[in-house]
């Protein structure tokens, strides 16, 4: 599996992939999200693919200096809003085999997931699916779409803010002292994440689009759980139908 360099990644954020046709809009997000835009052409390598990633995680909440993204005691721990615009793709939506869809698709989220944390400094990157629900829909940007509520096992992104931090990790924020926090963790540890996926195929532009929202679901040091997808799964429905394709 091919990682991007945390170099690579700081240099392609804000950045788009030169040869797309559309771009995605998230809608007024407010002051709970920081958004960002992520060319993903060198991490799709692997896939033949090229596209952008445009994401939403959640701000720092004062006093707090670092995102609620590294804040275990958050809603919005691990949590993650956004699009994929990817170039072609009708060859796996050609024959409407949504199985097939679902696994193209899983396998570049899968892509993404394990290059980011290996930017953020996880020694053992792990992004796996485990299982999606039958196809569902959703109105986005005027049309029905295909929706699945589906389950990666991966590794958290957050660790103790110190000298060794990457700079991606630095840009976002980490906690100085994860062990002693209200919800207590350790560095890069186990979690689930569970969220909403919307994709289709458009045979005008050629292009994929995809709109995500997850939340993390995960077991502190202590031994409690911690399942934050209930808590924003509403809130997710109706941002996503917020999403719009912009020419």
């Amino acid at each position: 599996m091919k990682q991007l360099s945390v170099a690579a990644i700081l240099l392609s954020l804000s950045a788009h992939s030169a040869s797309a046709a559309a771009r995605i809009d998230l809608g007024d997000l407010g002051p709970d999200w920081i958004v960002q835009t992520h060319a993903m052409d060198d991490i799709w390598v692997p896939l033949k693919l090229t596209g952008t990633n445009y994401f939403a995680f959640g701000a720092p909440v004062k006093p707090n200096t670092f995102a609620a993204r590294s804040d275990p005691a958050s809603p919005l721990y691990q949590a993650w809003f956004g699009g994929y615009a990817i170039n072609g793709g009708k060859h796996v939506f050609a024959k409407g085999v949504k199985a097939k869809e679902f696994d193209w698709f899983a396998k570049f989220a899968e892509l993404d997931q394990a290059s980011w944390l290996g930017a953020m400094g996880d020694p053992r990157p792990n992004a796996k699916w485990l299982h999606h629900s039958k196809p569902q829909t959703i109105h986005i940007d005027g049309e029905a779409r295909t929706l699945y509520i589906a389950t990666m096992v991966s590794d958290s992104d957050v660790s103790e803010s110190s000298d060794h931090t990457t700079e991606l990790a630095k840009s976002i924020g980490m906690p100085q002292k994860l062990a002693s926090g209200p919800v207590q963790v350790k560095p890069f540890h186990p979690l689930t994440v569970k969220g909403l996926y919307a994709f289709w195929y458009d045979s005008k532009r050629d292009m994929v689009f995809v709109v995500y929202a997850v939340a993390s679901t995960f077991k502190d040091s202590t031994g409690g759980w911690h399942d934050n997808y209930p808590l924003l799964a509403d809130r997710f429905r109706d941002m996503m139908q917020k999403v719009k394709v912009i020419d």
